[in-house]
């Protein structure tokens, strides 16, 4: 559902990790009905078992992949939705790098999808991402 609610005005990224991570694309696409239709196929494709959750390297690439503007020049908004369902050993270091985004055109959501998931976690995250 939460694909079709995008436009083609939309750019978008899937970065699924785990013990390791890969993207969909190498950069945000726009959201053309081809790009759509890769996007909704990798998204039923998805599954959660790619190990761990190791998460820090993950979250410093998402951040540093370049802002897009529009055509006159203005920088698009940013939105970045992590879903987890992993508790991770250090937290801190992956909320210190979300720290960045204060002051940014960046705002990260977060959400917890298992019992085992850390709330301290997801809460810091969203803290510092300006987001819920």
């Amino acid at each position: 559902a939460f694909a079709t609610r995008l436009t083609e005005n939309d750019f978008v990224n899937v970065v699924s990790f785990g013990s390791d991570w890969n993207t969909l694309w190498n950069a945000s696409e726009r959201l053309s009905a081809d790009k759509r239709k890769q996007l909704i196929q990798s998204i039923e494709r998805m599954e959660a078992n790619m190990g761990g959750t190791e998460m820090q390297e993950v979250i410093k690439w998402t951040l540093s992949q370049p802002t897009v503007y529009t055509a006159d020049g203005a920088p698009l908004s940013r939105k970045i939705i992590l879903l987890t369902d992993g508790d991770i050993a250090n937290e801190q270091p992956v909320i210190d790098a979300v720290s960045t985004l204060r002051n940014s055109n960046t705002v990260l959501f977060t959400l917890g999808i298992s019992h085992s998931v850390s709330h301290s976690l997801v809460r810091g995250v969203a803290k510092e991402g300006g987001g819920t």
